[in-house]
């Protein structure tokens, strides 16, 4: 299962004979039905890797000190900002059209999947809560970071992309 997300206008009926398999047989395939989407749509190794940060900083589950974890909350912005980048080039990279061929830009991109799955990654580290609880003192609210996360994890599975 690759990580592009298929729907009913990426399947194509192909020949047995294209397939490797007898003539009289066909290839079926199913469009990513919800639970796939949200799989999909969810950079669960760039949060992981956003987590492990977070946790070798001593941003997760531990009162920090000085600044988070030690670190400045500019430094931890701009590793937010570099994950944020790191999500786009990533999930661009993992769906790649595979009827287009090898080259880096062969091929149409998922352009929808590729936002879906950035903003994704900017809820989870949102609801993580650091950096944003020492960015945004007093504006931010675990409740309600929580809240967006289940709200935007359980919409997503809804949005059928285009390309």
């Amino acid at each position: 299962m690759g990580r592009r997300i298929v729907t009913k206008s990426d399947i194509v009926p192909q020949s047995g004979l294209e397939s490797g398999l007898e003539s009289t047989e066909t290839v079926q395939m199913q469009p990513d039905g919800y639970f796939d989407k949200v799989i999909k749509y969810i950079p669960g190794d760039i949060v992981a890797g956003w987590t492990t940060l977070l946790g070798l900083t001593g941003g997760v589950g531990g009162a920090a000190v000085s600044g988070i974890g030690g670190i400045a909350p500019t430094i931890f912005l701009i590793l937010l900002i570099a994950f944020i980048a790191l999500t786009a080039w990533w999930t661009h990279q993992q769906t790649k059209d595979p009827k287009a061929g090898p080259g880096l830009m062969a091929g149409r991109p998922a352009t929808t999947q590729i936002i879906i799955s950035t903003v994704a990654f900017l809820v989870w580290a949102f609801a993580l809560g650091r950096p944003f609880d020492q960015l945004l003192p007093g504006l931010y609210n675990p409740q309600v970071a929580a809240g967006i996360l289940i709200i935007y994890t359980l919409a997503v599975g809804r949005i059928d992309p285009r390309q």
